[in-house]
């Protein structure tokens, strides 16, 4: 028996491979894997065509304790330990192979990541999207592989894993329903505390549903409206008006509707466009907007004390290309 964990786990998860198992990720979860099923012997033919199916990076990270059955170290990289005994710790591919379940994943690779990094990681588990290089806008809709509150209730069980301090760290500030990577980026440097290069806006939700005043509905003609970001204790929402979905003309004047009913729900609406993500300069007065909105205090000395480091954080997020 062989897992399929650490990176390529993580390259599994992240595009979406769960396609190919068939079932629901829920349904493959095992709960404990006997020792003697960890030491049998390591399926390489029906691994290789597993691989070929997906299409996972060679090489590809494999633990076994079938210690003197490891070979074809070029296409594969071994690991020792099969972690039997934590419930929720791989998701069945078939009968000798696992494969590591997204939050065993996450703790496996915190290490390799920044917290903001690790944070935008366990959004992206946590997403309705994956993400496919070969779609027209790089990301594809999937029903979420796991959730925020799944993730930080894996982490608590899961003592002396390498990774284990940087994800519960990372895991404090995980949400649940991204839509899409921007919408990922935006939370994160969002929530990061202002040490973190981040702007302490916390108590958000992705995706929230917001339910409409009597008069916020005779205006649009709906009982309730999703907004990208929410801040319901204090009635902010923040809505990105991006080229996915914002195409055409009737497209805005839709989205203003929205924004009226809103308004008139008691809710106040600040709108964010691309060109506001591409400079330091705007994303800081974006927030700035934000954390007035919210009530909060400018502390002004403490965001130039972390000046440098909130640049370092929207160098990662918002202009480099890693997922």
């Amino acid at each position: 028996m062989v897992a399929i964990v650490k990176n390529s786990a993580l390259e599994f998860w992240l595009k979406g491979m769960e396609r190919f198992l068939g079932d629901s990720v829920s349904e493959l979860r095992i709960s404990r894997i006997p020792a003697k099923q960890r030491s049998s012997g390591i399926p390489y033919d029906e691994l290789e065509d597993f691989i070929s199916r997906t299409g996972l990076k060679l090489p590809v990270h494999i633990a076994s304790e079938s210690f003197l059955q490891r070979t074809k170290r070029d296409i594969y990289i071994w690991h020792t330990s099969v972690r039997g005994d934590l419930p929720g710790a791989y998701v069945q591919i078939s009968e000798n192979i696992l494969i590591s379940s997204p939050e065993l994943t996450f703790i496996q690779v915190a290490d390799d990541y920044s917290l903001a990094g690790a944070g935008r990681l366990a959004d992206n588990l946590c997403a309705t999207y994956y993400i496919d290089p070969a779609a027209e806008y790089l990301q594809e809709k999937r029903v979420p592989v796991t959730n925020a509150a799944a993730m930080r209730k894996f982490a608590d069980r899961a003592d002396n894993l390498n990774g284990i301090k940087a994800a519960r760290r990372a895991l404090k500030y995980a949400l649940d329903n991204s839509n899409s990577p921007l919408e990922t980026n935006l939370a994160v440097i969002a929530r990061l505390p202002l040490s973190e290069g981040g702007f302490n806006a916390l108590l958000m939700e992705l995706n929230g549903l917001i339910k409409l005043s009597a008069s916020g509905m005779r205006h649009i003609g709906r009982k309730s409206i999703r907004c990208d970001m929410v801040w319901r204790t204090v009635k902010v929402a923040l809505e990105y008006e991006s080229t996915l979905t914002h195409l055409e003309l009737n497209q805005h004047y839709y989205d203003k509707a929205r924004y009226t009913a809103l308004t008139y729900s008691g809710y106040k609406v600040i709108t964010v466009t691309a060109q506001q993500l591409r400079s330091y300069t705007s994303i800081d007065n974006l927030f700035f907007s934000v954390r007035k909105m919210l009530g909060m205090r400018p502390e002004k000395a403490a965001f130039e004390k972390y000046r440098d480091k909130r640049r370092q954080v929207m160098n990662e997020l918002f202009f480099s290309s890693r997922v």
